[in-house]
């Protein structure tokens, strides 16, 4: 096994140990069936109780970038969690020091979630879609989310 998967598998069960980071990883998915499946409906009643002016279908597209900046910045943020808790209990610097390298710890830690998170965000993106934006603009978006929230 090489260093990289271990210390991905490291970060793996770190995430499964707090229920926080549990949470935040299947938070985009959440949303985004909430939002497939609720916001059509929740539009219609709307239009049927106080007209056209309630109307939620423009704001479609909004939603689907919503959705892909959650499924970026929330398992973003429970990596980042995790690499505080090593800050915290220093384990970073031998990580770091390790045959893993600085290099390797970094994109063990917010690469591949990234890496990750992309496969979430299209996935999300061409499943559970409400504006049936281009696959271009999909894909603008997504990069766009992925330059902001790994930043």
């Amino acid at each position: 096994m090489s260093a990289l998967n271990v210390s991905f598998r490291m970060l793996l069960r770190q995430i499964k140990d707090d229920k926080i980071s549990v949470v935040m990883i299947g938070f985009p998915i959440c949303v985004a069936l909430f939002l497939y499946f609720f916001a059509p409906t929740i539009s219609q009643n709307l239009i049927a109780g106080y007209g056209t002016k309630w109307n939620l279908q423009p704001y479609y597209p909004m939603f689907d970038i919503i959705v892909i900046a959650f499924s970026f910045c929330t398992p973003g943020f429970a990596s980042a969690m995790v690499m505080l808790s090593e800050l915290d209990d220093k384990v970073v610097f031998s990580l770091c020091a390790s045959p893993l390298g600085r290099g390797g710890y970094l994109f063990s830690r917010l690469g591949l979630p990234a890496f990750i998170s992309i496969i979430l965000a299209g996935t999300l993106c061409w499943l559970l879609n409400l504006a049936g934006l281009s696959l271009f603009t999909y894909i603008i978006v997504i990069a766009i989310s992925l330059i902001a929230c790994t930043l």
